[in-house]
């Protein structure tokens, strides 16, 4: 999964980074409280797995403060940015989920994956490899009376996995949508119809 890094505890295991808006953050409804996909993924991987979740930023901002050594998402969690971030760890993988706050601000398609290409740029530029998470599935852009959202998130998810098979041993592109598919009973989601449940 993981470019053929092993996960021997013998033998070197990969230094990951996870980055992204409030679905990376695990915020789940409230600001207080949050469950990030990073600790999880820990858990079963058995290594470290750092997160840089920014609530509420769109991949622009993303892009933009980088090298902000303070940023402060919506609800107020401050962090480094991606570059200040890099400067700290020594990364090996960088997993990029981004674009759902994009949608809303009724951003094109192509300049939401060109940001989101620019996140996974800076990574591959210093070295690392990335992982590239579509943008999930809501409430909203699956209501057929919101088809512009739909169609946006789609042709975003279509053109970025058709960038990331283009950097074979580079980019991973990963689609989890067909594993987790946005469901208002099966209790993977919250009940704003946004973000995952704790």
């Amino acid at each position: 999964f993981f470019f053929g890094y092993s996960f021997d505890t013998n033998k070197m295991v990969p230094q990951v980074l996870a980055c992204g808006d409030s679905l990376t953050a695990g915020y789940y409804g409230s600001s207080m409280h949050y469950t990030p996909y990073s600790a999880h993924l820990s858990k079963v991987l058995g290594i470290p797995v750092d997160e840089i979740g920014r609530s509420g930023w769109r991949a622009d901002e993303m892009v933009a403060n980088m090298g902000n050594a303070m940023c402060i998402d919506v609800f107020g969690k401050h962090g480094p940015g991606l570059a200040v971030q890099m400067a700290m760890n020594k990364y090996d993988v960088c997993i990029i989920m981004a674009g759902t706050n994009d949608l809303s601000a009724n951003r094109p398609a192509e300049r939401i994956v060109g940001d989101i290409q620019a996140l996974h740029n800076f990574c591959l530029a210093q070295g690392l490899r990335t992982i590239a998470l579509p943008i999930p599935e809501s409430r909203v852009v699956n209501n057929h009376a919101c088809t512009s959202a739909g169609v946006v998130r789609a042709t975003c998810n279509h053109l970025l996995q058709a960038w990331a098979a283009t950097m074979p041993g580079r980019v991973l592109f990963v689609d989890m949508v067909q594993h987790i598919p946005y469901s208002d009973i099966d209790g993977n989601w919250s009940s704003d119809g946004l973000h995952m449940s704790a």
